[in-house]
């Protein structure tokens, strides 16, 4: 099931959905799509580094578009207005402590998310996840 952590980046006061999608779970627009189809695979032959690799999604709720559209549909008055999703392994190979942040979406100015927000972010994210935990006992068996 999927898991979404909700909070305000300090340095922009934008608050941000993250959420994880993991296999199995509807993603895309109007939740169309299930994480880890035979099409969906298919389409992304290569990307997928594990089974295990959950997509990370960002939502911007304050959006101008989440603000009209949230009484007519469930998932923006949930979420917010989507803005970019990556795979939790690539997150991870940044150490969000010493970066300024991450670019959401470079046509947008306001889509850009504090190297403190993305501490909290992804520190949230590995331990619902329990991803660290994971990569290391798979370390630990192929040693």
């Amino acid at each position: 099931m999927a898991y979404t952590y909700k909070a305000v980046d300090p340095e922009s006061g934008i608050k941000w959905c993250v959420r994880a999608v993991f296999l199995g779970d509807s993603y895309g627009l109007g939740d169309c799509l299930t994480y880890g189809d035979r099409e969906d695979i298919n389409r992304w032959v290569g990307t997928m580094e594990r089974d295990d690799n959950p997509l990370i999604e960002f939502y911007d709720m304050d959006s101008s578009v989440a603000k009209i559209r949230a009484d007519d549909d469930e998932i923006i008055k949930e979420r917010g207005q989507f803005v970019s999703r990556y795979y939790l392994d690539t997150l991870n190979k940044t150490d969000w402590s010493q970066s300024s942040g991450l670019n959401l979406d470079g046509g947008v100015d306001r889509w850009s998310v504090s190297g403190e927000f993305m501490v909290k972010a992804m520190d949230a994210v590995n331990i619902e996840t329990d991803y660290a935990k994971r990569v290391t006992s798979k370390e630990t068996e192929d040693a």
